[in-house]
């Protein structure tokens, strides 16, 4: 008897343990996406003070979270814009760094990381940051594959820098390799998504109206 009574008040307390575990985890994640929520209204609505500010009040609150990390760098970035204080430049780097150190998996983290290095190249005059730009924006593109805008970016990024000063010369291995892959990759998957988007068409319309349809677009 004696021992069944524990047992009760023993599945009990997990219980209560488990309900307890399960609120605070919904609090949490209520917190993080209301913060979340703020920073992208202030991001869209260019209230950088009031961005600088959530975002660090969430890094206060909830130390170790990605997304706060990135927000805050983002808003430091953005503040550097606004003051040329170059001390936002150096905690806008470390934030972008903690936040893909939690999850490395995020490719925004890194795309905004490469604004962030091509903003400095350009401020301070050091063409050499602009390699670590491109890295960061190759490493973007890899963990999103099927966006081709990433690639597009890269290219288009390729095309504006000075490669006798970023790489030491024009015809860099480096240079064409990095060119190649941007290029190739982002026309490859522009074919596949042709290719797959005209198979659904026809499948939906039926080969006369697809025929129609294809001709109007002037798709070959």
């Amino acid at each position: 008897m004696i021992f069944w009574i524990q047992v009760k008040k023993s599945s009990i307390f997990i219980f209560l343990l488990l309900c307890f575990s399960f609120l605070y985890s919904a609090r949490v994640i209520f917190i993080r996406e209301n913060y979340k929520s703020s920073c992208l209204y202030f991001i869209e609505n260019d209230k950088i003070e009031e961005g600088l500010e959530a975002s660090k009040q969430w890094l206060l609150s909830y130390q170790k979270d990605d997304w706060a990390y990135y927000f805050y760098a983002w808003f430091c970035m953005k503040s550097f814009l606004q003051t040329g204080d170059k001390k936002f430049l150096e905690t806008s780097n470390k934030y972008f760094e903690l936040s893909e150190s939690i999850y490395s998996e995020e490719p925004i983290f890194y795309l905004r990381h490469s604004e962030l290095k091509f903003l400095e190249a350009r401020f301070l005059h050091d063409d050499k940051r602009f390699l670590r730009a491109i890295e960061l924006l190759k490493t973007a593109s890899r963990k999103d594959k099927n966006h081709y805008y990433y690639y597009s970016l890269l290219f288009e990024k390729l095309m504006e820098i000075n490669p006798r000063k970023v790489y030491g010369s024009k015809m860099s291995e480096k240079y064409i390799n990095d060119i190649v892959y941007a290029l190739k990759s982002y026309l490859s998957l522009k074919l596949f998504y042709k290719d797959r988007y005209l198979k659904m068409l026809k499948s939906k319309l039926g080969p006369i109206r697809f025929y129609q349809v294809t001709k109007l677009m002037d798709i070959k």
